[in-house]
């Protein structure tokens, strides 16, 4: 209860323009190995292989809040180890392309289907009805979405091979970092 409480307030205080995040330059390496590394037992307990796939380069920094960042690839790494059975596989990938930088969380899970993909990140929307856990309230989506857009950024969600789903954030790359990765 004090989590979905939590989220709501939080939720609140973007609508009411009142929510704020740091700006301050965050190396994206870094963050996605310690988001790896803290998920790497979790998924081990569930019985599913984490990967992460980085690029030889290192990546550019963003301007932003490091916890926020964080707490987004949470969700959607708690979202996929949920969702995804015992000996399949969630991969978390970095990619840049221009001026933006592509943060990818696709698993081999059940999938969403195309006509619950346009509501996932509605407030308490939850496609699965029939689920019994309750630590899912409908709300983590709707949040992540909101720190995406909090980061200038954009969330979509599509399948994957084999009927799993991919959850993308795209970023902008700080402006001092452009040109290293062009």
């Amino acid at each position: 209860m004090a989590a979905l409480v939590g989220d709501m307030l939080l939720l609140a205080s973007t609508d009411a323009g009142s929510w704020s995040i740091k700006q301050e330059t965050v190396d994206m390496d870094t963050l996605l190995i310690e988001t790896y590394e803290l998920f790497e037992p979790v998924c081990q307990n569930s019985q599913v292989r984490l990967f992460l796939e980085l690029p030889e380069e290192t990546l550019p920094h963003i301007t932003g809040d490091a916890s926020c960042l964080k707490q987004l690839l949470t969700i959607l790494l708690d979202n996929a180890v949920s969702y995804t059975p015992a000996n399949k596989k969630i991969t978390i990938s970095a990619a840049v392309k221009g001026k933006e930088m592509t943060i990818s969380v696709a698993d081999q899970g059940c999938g969403i289907p195309a006509d619950v993909r346009a509501h996932i990140f509605d407030r308490f929307y939850r496609g699965d009805t029939s689920r019994t856990d309750k630590r899912h309230f409908g709300l983590g989506l709707s949040i992540a979405k909101e720190l995406t857009t909090l980061h200038g950024g954009r969330i979509s969600v599509d399948e994957t091979e084999g009927g799993g789903a991919a959850f993308r954030v795209m970023l902008p790359v700080t402006a001092e970092n452009e040109g290293q990765r062009l």
